[in-house]
């Protein structure tokens, strides 16, 4: 075979049946947990937080941001970075799969604190999880410091909503 007909893959996936097929699993895959027919993109635009009509309550709204240009967003499906049982491991695997073949070597988390009558951006805060973790840079570290930012009176959860946007970064720390 030629050489160049070699390193060519096809792959024909039919992600409707996928979809129908896998139902049952807890947290699939982004591009599998979304049905092709009702797939909604999110504009990563200044501004009220996308969707934030459709969410109702919600105080946080998660969005992952495949590539670091200002293409749309979609809704996190992955582990909830905010929860105490999930590990660094779980985020970076499920991130992996929307850089294959590219190696993800850390992970940007931008928390965006919006005025909820307003929607106009009032702060941001940017936090850093390299993969191989270190004193200053884990999950666990992390998760205390956007919660934190999130308690804190002056980013009172009243009258303000959330944005925690995700990018996966492919060059090395």
């Amino acid at each position: 075979m030629h050489e160049s007909k070699k390193n060519n893959c096809y792959l024909d996936f039919d992600l409707h049946a996928i979809w129908q097929d896998s139902s049952g699993i807890p947290i699939p895959p982004l591009c599998l947990a979304t049905d092709p027919g009702k797939a909604r993109q999110i504009s990563s635009d200044e501004g009220e937080p996308a969707g934030y009509e459709t969410q109702g309550s919600s105080v946080i709204e998660c969005l992952l941001h495949p590539t670091y240009d200002k293409l749309p967003a979609f809704k996190w499906m992955g582990p909830d970075p905010l929860s105490m049982s999930t590990q660094a491991s779980d985020m970076f695997f499920y991130m992996s799969a929307f850089a294959f073949p590219i190696e993800v070597h850390w992970i940007e988390f931008r928390l965006v604190r919006f005025d909820r009558k307003t929607g106009e951006r009032i702060g941001e805060r940017l936090f850093i999880l390299p993969r191989i973790e270190t004193a200053l840079g884990n999950l666990c570290r992390v998760r205390e410091q956007l919660l934190d930012t999130i308690a804190r009176p002056d980013f009172g959860a009243i009258g303000s909503s959330f944005r925690l946007s995700l990018w996966p970064r492919m060059e090395p720390v």
